[in-house]
């Protein structure tokens, strides 16, 4: 039996490619646009059970019709299509059949290319008949039922239907349809539905993780999260829209390719074509239905009773049968409004503007006139007269301004606050609100000019510390300048007499330090901050405590403090605007993943990914990215780090945020050294220090962006560089505090270089520190130190029991040499074997310490290196000059690896080190 999963899921589908190239906000090119996916049929994806319900009716001999159902564009006719290939690949005869309604004016019109030239219309069956034998008997399973697929079922002519609800009752077809469900179903169609031998299948619309997976598949590359999210939250899964909106999107320049992570820069709005073909699905619902749909579209959700009113029962019920409104209920209120985004967009679009202001007003009359009871009425009131002309009740702006910024929705917070502004320039409240919304929109200099202004407007405490917190938070993440953001805080701290809205000011300088470096200033700074417990204090101690305890290694207090923090910061609501409460989730999976708990931390960084999605906080989902990321790449799964850590270099970049974005490029540069991708390790890393050239300076774990620098060297063959630069920088981490730095920079260098003399500084750090992760990490060096097979088989199995599998290999194998050096064959080959069964998992790393040479005399670290640049295509003087080396030198290695590899050239150097043959660092 053919394997149907792998046809349904690779049918029909090809990548597409890169293209052009934009600009970014330092002056240097760092983005990769493509083209439009020109795809003639996007790939099927989340149909597999489907199309097994359709191949188990298809073998069940009491079933001979398949009825596939749904709304307009969710799919049938692609799974259709799908389903007469896989009749195919199960041995049948098919037919295809298209239905319309210019065909349906003629009798058989539609089957007219199945029947005889020689038919009458009163010998039509037999004819039919004689015809689908004639084309079973050719068919590679001979006598099986032709499979015939009809879309639209439902414009289906009778005679047309008879014809064929016969042929599937005397076994010679088996029928495939596809039916809207929103059309009416004649007698015929009916008679066929309701018949024990057919099986109508409701399709419904992709589930969200499908849409990923689809546009993933479709354009070529992963969706940073957002951009998944909202092409997912305005097709609803919809399969046409969905791909409408994509296709229109990336033609637009909307959706681009932001090396190799497709990104939103701007608005989604509908495509000329799927404009029509709303526009015809709303065309069907007549004037009465209509007049409801117009003023939905315009006004928004509204009682079911007041739009009984405006036109009848029957058309309201026709609207919400049609899938094109849906009704929510709340106490005895039932609300009707558009099933989908799509739809009000369409309908606005097609109306004048004169129109949508006479409805408006119309509704304002309308709750006026019931005294606006409502919680929400004044409200809804005031965002319909603002759209109106322009002005509205500020107290009433204000509020629905305040429940934007609570929703995160930052463009509308904007459109709000700057109305108000417009009215009363003075009010604090509206200006601080106003600066916030553009720090969040990526607007920094426009929100420090704003911000400014309102500082010297501000005439509660309140309101100051609202500004100031605002301001500074701009300064220090969107201008990046510390000195300035510090200069913040102090002038306005003396003004203040409220001993909370002080430790406010001080639990926001105190998360300054951290981000700037000076993890012990800050634990300094927030003693300020009354010891009294209550859960305000406590949730703003725990946002500069928790990340500070865990950079100097001291992970389960940090987790303590971070989860306490979070269930504080949770039950205070609004209260606190420093930051999100997904800030302490962020700092719990920092704890975790430098604590060594990776699978606790991988499965909490993504809940809290999800719900940065969900909450629109870009600030989250960056450092919930970098987070997953670091977790990958310490499990030695590079591909999948590389895409966490190009979700948070996209998201990092389209939002301005230089200092999370040097995190980012690091991450990235890292994850394609140990893929071997050595463009893309060098491109990342040049981004990086251009970006430190142009003065972008980011203290919070500074040290490890080393890594991406120092792997990149790698990349490119320049082992001793790479392995200086670690230890430098993990020496210039420890002398700062910075204990989980060090411990990573210097095991890197380790394993870059295994004469490293590093074993004794990790034992330090790891003393000084609580987590079993930087313990591991001094075991592996003093086994490497030692050379002692033994003890590295030892190491070897603590790092896989942290999750750590790429370094876990590196260390079988280095047993596995150490078993060979003292004449143990058979352990030796049991660890490289361990370790082969382990790098199988690791996503194709390449690293160093990974490359296998099965050997009885293992290679020393300088004919390894020699090795590695020769499988470059490097000869032996560009060796020679890249290590100091003569030729003669450099040769004579290259004859001692050829001798204990047991081959004879360059050419077969890849294959005998594991490499098949592609790049390696």
């Amino acid at each position: 039996m053919p394997n149907r999963g792998m046809f349904a899921a690779t049918r029909g589908w090809a990548p597409t490619t890169a293209g052009d190239a934009g600009t970014g906000r330092c002056g240097y090119d760092h983005r990769t646009m493509t083209t439009a996916p020109t795809l003639d049929r996007w790939p099927l994806v989340g149909r597999r059970l489907d199309i097994e319900l359709f191949v188990d009716a298809l073998d069940e001999p009491a079933i001979s019709a398949f009825v596939i159902t749904g709304p307009a564009g969710v799919g049938k006719t692609r799974l259709a299509d799908e389903c007469q290939a896989m009749a195919v690949v199960e041995g049948h005869a098919t037919a295809r059949v298209i239905a319309s309604r210019a065909a349906a004016s003629v009798p058989l019109g539609a089957l007219a290319h199945l029947l005889p030239a020689w038919n009458e219309t009163l010998e039509a069956h037999a004819a039919f008949i004689v015809a689908l034998y004639e084309l079973a008997a050719a068919a590679p399973e001979a006598n099986r039922p032709v499979v015939i697929m009809v879309d639209d079922i439902h414009l289906l002519d009778t005679a047309s239907l008879a014809l064929l609800d016969h042929a599937r009752h005397v076994g010679a077809a088996f029928l495939v349809g596809t039916r809207r469900a929103d059309e009416p179903t004649t007698e015929a169609l009916a008679t066929v539905l309701h018949d024990p031998a057919a099986t109508e299948y409701p399709l419904a619309p992709l589930a969200r993780t499908d849409v990923d997976t689809l546009l993933h598949l479709a354009l070529g590359g992963p969706l940073e999260g957002s951009a998944g999210a909202e092409l997912w939250s305005i097709s609803q899964g919809n399969a046409l829209y969905l791909r409408e909106l994509t296709m229109g999107a990336v033609s637009s320049g909307a959706l681009i390719d932001d090396g190799g992570v497709w990104h939103l820069q701007g608005p989604i709005t509908s495509s000329h074509r799927l404009r029509e073909l709303i526009d015809e699905r709303i065309r069907g619902t007549g004037d009465k239905g209509r007049v409801v749909l117009e003023w939905l579209a315009a006004v928004g959700p509204t009682g079911r009773s007041e739009l009984e009113a405006m036109t009848t029962i029957e058309a309201l019920d026709a609207l919400d049968a049609a899938g094109l409104t849906e009704i929510t209920e709340d106490g005895r209120r039932r609300t009707v409004s558009l099933t989908h985004t799509l739809h009000g967009e369409v309908i606005r679009a097609g109306l004048p503007r004169l129109r949508i202001r006479t409805l408006l007003r119309e509704a304002i009359a309308r709750v006026d006139g019931h005294g606006a009871r409502r919680r929400d009425d004044a409200t809804r009131v005031a965002m319909w007269q603002l759209a109106v002309d322009g002005r509205a009740d500020t107290s009433v702006l204000l509020h629905a301004a305040r429940a934007a910024r609570a929703a995160h929705d930052f463009a509308e917070v904007e459109r709000l606050a700057a109305a108000i502004s417009r009215a009363e320039p003075n009010l604090a409240e509206a200006a601080a609100l106003l600066g916030e919304a553009l720090y969040e929109l990526g607007r920094f200099d426009d929100a420090e000019a704003v911000l400014a202004r309102a500082h010297q407007v501000a005439t509660s405490d309140a309101d100051r510390v609202h500004i100031a917190s605002a301001r500074a938070r701009n300064q220090f993440w969107g201008l990046v300048d510390p000195t300035a953001a510090a200069g913040t805080l102090d002038a306005v701290r003396p003004l203040l007499t409220d001993a909370a809205d002080r430790d406010q000011l001080v639990s926001i300088e105190a998360s300054f330090l951290v981000f700037d470096g000076d993890p012990r200033g800050a634990l300094r700074r927030i003693d300020a901050i009354e010891a009294a417990p209550s859960p305000r204090r406590q949730a703003l101690r725990a946002l500069p405590e928790a990340p500070a305890l865990t950079v100097l290694g001291r992970t389960f207090d940090a987790l303590a403090i971070a989860t306490a923090g979070f269930e504080a910061h949770m039950a205070l609501g609004d209260q606190l605007l420093v930051a999100h409460p997904g800030t302490h989730i962020v700092a719990q999976a920092l704890a975790l993943t430098h604590g060594g708990r990776l699978d606790e931390a991988d499965q909490l960084a993504h809940a809290g990914y999800d719900i940065a999605i969900s909450d629109r906080v870009p600030f989250s989902q960056i450092w919930f990215a970098l987070e997953l990321g670091t977790i990958n790449i310490l499990r030695g799964r590079p591909a999948t780090a590389q895409t966490w850590y190009r979700d948070a270099r996209t998201k990092a970049r389209a939002t301005g945020l230089r200092g999370p974005l040097t995190m980012a490029l690091s991450g990235a540069a890292m994850a394609a050294a140990q893929l071997g991708d050595v463009t893309g390790a060098i491109g990342a890393r040049d981004e990086l220090l251009t970006l430190t050239d142009h003065g972008v300076r980011f203290g919070f774990l500074a040290h490890e962006q080393a890594l991406g620098v120092a792997w990149a060297h790698v990349a490119a063959g320049q082992l001793p560089a790479a392995h200086a630069l670690l230890v430098e920088q993990g020496d210039a981490a420890a002398a700062a505090d910075h204990v989980i730095s060090a411990s990573w920079l210097w095991h890197d260098a380790l394993r870059i270089d295994p004469e490293s003399t590093v074993a004794e500084r990790l034992a330090g750090v790891a003393a000084a520190s609580d987590s079993p992760l930087l313990a591991a990490r001094a075991e592996h060096a003093a086994a490497v130190a030692a050379h002692d097979g033994e003890a590295l088989e030892r190491s070897a199995a603590t790092l896989a029991s942290l999750g750590l599998a790429l370094v876990a290999a590196e260390a079988e194998l280095a047993a596995a040499d150490g078993f060979r050096r003292d004449g143990d064959q058979r352990r030796g080959q049991a660890a490289a074997t361990r370790a082969e069964l382990v790098l199988a998992g690791c996503e194709g790393a390449r690293t160093p310490r990974s490359v296998r040479a099965d050997t009885i005399v293992p290679l020393s670290n300088r004919e390894r290196e020699i090795a590695l640049l020769a499988t470059q295509g490097l000869t032996s003087r560009d060796i020679g000059e890249r290590l100091a080396l003569s030729v003669r030198t450099v040769n004579n290695h290259l004859q001692r690896v050829y001798t204990k590899l047991a081959i004879s050239n360059r050419a077969e150097l890849a294959d005998a080190l594991g490499l098949d043959g592609g790049p390696t660092p």
